[in-house]
């Protein structure tokens, strides 16, 4: 069962269209790395995957130039104790504080961005060619690109 709000979510985004493809993805990467320091990983991966898939099939892009970074970021969850368990973990040792954590916190969540966004840059094409838009997206959204 499907509510389509993935979809309608991926088209109020598609305003993003006149933006560069690695722009968007940049930007994305920074609201899903604020995300995820609030919210479990696989939640965040949950709600952002389909409504990217979305985004990217409105703007004729291989969904997988968005999905693949979203998905690698939702995993930077360095900022708060509530980001993942092993975060908790050191935070209840007594021997660090929030304020300790966020700065360093934030320098790892943009260090690991700018990994994910060179990987894309570098290996996204001659691995997973992600410059054509693929036949298995056209079948999905039922267009001829």
């Amino acid at each position: 069962f499907a509510s389509g709000l993935s979809a309608l979510l991926g088209e109020q985004l598609s305003g993003l269209r006149v933006l560069p493809p690695f722009t968007v993805a940049f930007l994305l990467l920074l609201v899903v790395s604020l995300t995820t320091a609030f919210t479990s990983n696989v939640a965040t991966a949950s709600i952002f995957i389909p409504v990217v898939a979305s985004l990217a099939e409105s703007m004729h892009i291989n969904p997988l130039f968005l999905m693949l970074p979203v998905t690698l970021t939702t995993s930077l969850a360095f900022v708060l104790p509530v980001s993942t368990p092993p975060n908790a973990l050191a935070f209840a040792s007594g021997r660090l504080h929030v304020f300790d954590m966020v700065p360093l916190g934030m320098l790892l969540n943009l260090l690991g961005i700018c990994v994910v966004l060179l990987g894309l840059a570098l290996l996204g094409q001659p691995i997973f060619g992600l410059a054509e838009y693929p036949a298995w997206a056209i079948a999905h959204n039922g267009t001829d690109v």
